[in-house]
């Protein structure tokens, strides 16, 4: 190409974006938004967790009770398992049995792990240790998302973290931009395509399966136009067919 012809790589990035448009946006299930970019920004449409669950299978225990001893002695008053959505409230001196994820009833002081207690008769034993503390083993409502918190910003491409964080909020569908359509062709006279035969001088085109990857984690859909000689008329066909 004649110097004349030629512009520097920023002019021409200039000129390409110049050029470019914001691509309609579309609704694509979430298990299938790899790699795309949402349309907007994306928030918790609640908190995440959405309540009080235990970290533990063991003891949702209360305050102890005002009796001697009974700084370590709970009464067992039910088993909570995960998935049970009873609203439960334990008054001094109680305990429920608990399974992890398990909503934590109010009155809770916390959860001791199942290892730490020794049961006798309806009721539980609880180190002292644990009686100093609150909120021990209990993974608190909101404490990884609030509700409206951003959790993937307009603009960047969506990947596995995003999406189960989306999911965990309630989230089915997203909007996200169209896939752009991106044609490509590599050049060079000594490329031959894999598969070919080829001969001393000669090398296989590697490029066009890294640009098609490329495209991909873009979130583009890749178009190979094939292997142009090195030439201005064997590159200026390609560009008019």
């Amino acid at each position: 190409m004649a110097d004349n012809m030629a512009i520097d790589l920023k002019e021409a990035q200039r000129v390409i974006l110049q050029r470019c448009e914001v691509l309609p946006e579309e609704n694509v299930p979430l298990d299938v938004s790899l790699h795309r970019y949402p349309a907007r920004s994306l928030k918790a449409l609640m908190p995440l967790p959405g309540f009080d669950a235990s970290l533990r299978d063991g003891y949702a225990i209360a305050k102890p009770g005002k009796e001697e001893g009974a700084e370590e002695c709970f009464r067992v008053v039910t088993e909570v398992a995960a998935g049970d959505i009873r609203k439960i409230r334990l008054a001094h001196g109680e305990a429920v049995r608990i399974m992890t994820g398990g909503l934590i009833p109010a009155g809770c002081q916390g959860v001791v792990p199942q290892e730490q207690c020794q049961v006798d008769k309806g009721n539980v034993l609880v180190p002292k240790q644990y009686l100093q503390k609150r909120g021990f083993f209990i993974h608190a409502k909101g404490a990884d998302l609030k509700k409206n918190q951003t959790i993937i910003a307009r603009g960047i491409s969506i990947c596995p973290e995003h999406q189960i964080d989306l999911a965990g909020v309630g989230y089915s569908m997203l909007p996200v931009r169209q896939r752009a359509k991106v044609s490509f062709f590599c050049s060079g006279s000594e490329l031959v395509a894999p598969g070919k035969a080829k001969v001393a001088g000669e090398k296989f085109s590697a490029n066009p399966s890294l640009l098609q990857s490329l495209l991909a984690l873009a979130g583009a859909n890749g178009e190979n136009c094939g292997t142009v000689s090195d030439d201005i008329e064997g590159v200026c066909h390609l560009f008019n067919d």
